[in-house]
């Protein structure tokens, strides 16, 4: 009788922890879709809520080194922005000429973030119960204070823009009576330096450049996907 009393008990006490797990499981469904580093990392809410205060304090870091560096090419006189050629030896520059050439220096990469000012929203709206999908990742494109072509010519690698990529898909669940879509935050990293031009010996331009450039996983956008609720 004590051996089936604590089978009971062992049994009962099962069924509790299992029914626990369901309830907690229906709680905290899946809210986000990561990917990052090669790897796609689904996130419940409770898990999204850490991801994000992580995420925030990454972007904050790299937008103050960004920042730093802008300010620290200011006070050695670098000019900040698009290239405004200028001979300082006074002859004529012109197009294609053999003597004119143009390099890069001071390169550094940034810290990887998301980038909450280029979200998009990617999917139709929704009303629950019901799940909602989409099947690609969205294109993102590089942006520059200086020209992308011109860093590139200048020996500067440089994605500048992701493709979509139509083998990737991601579902959300919606609860009843809400409405909801789906969003995409792409991920960045900062990559800045001094793009210089120069006639033969003679250095004629500095230029502090930002380049944004997108991340990606194989021809995936690097970034998140996440159901929102409107």
């Amino acid at each position: 009788m004590k051996r089936n009393a604590l089978k009971f008990c062992a049994i009962t006490l099962l069924f509790f922890v299992l029914e626990i797990s369901s309830v907690s499981a229906k709680k905290d469904p899946i809210v986000a879709v990561v990917v990052y580093d090669g790897e796609i990392i689904q996130m419940t809410e409770s898990q999204h809520r850490e991801f994000e205060k992580a995420e925030e304090k990454k972007y904050k870091e790299a937008m103050r080194e960004t920042k730093r560096r802008e300010e620290e090419a200011i006070e050695k006189g670098v000019k900040i922005g698009k290239e405004n050629i200028t001979s300082k030896i006074g002859i004529k520059i012109k197009p294609f000429n053999a003597g004119l050439w143009s390099s890069v220096s001071n390169v550094n990469n940034g810290s990887s973030y998301l980038d909450r000012d280029k979200k998009s929203k990617i999917s139709p709206t929704i009303v629950g119960p019901g799940t909602i999908s989409i099947r690609y990742s969205v294109g993102v494109s590089a942006s520059a204070n200086i020209s992308l072509n011109k860093l590139k010519a200048a020996g500067l690698s440089l994605t500048k823009y992701i493709s979509p990529n139509e083998n990737f898909s991601v579902s959300f669940d919606v609860k009843r009576n809400r409405r909801a879509h789906i969003e995409f935050i792409p991920r960045y990293r900062d990559i800045t330096g001094y793009k210089e031009e120069y006639f033969c010996a003679t250095l004629l331009d500095r230029t502090f450049f930002r380049v944004s450039e997108p991340l990606k996983v194989g021809r995936l956008a690097d970034g998140e996907y996440r159901l929102v609720y409107e």
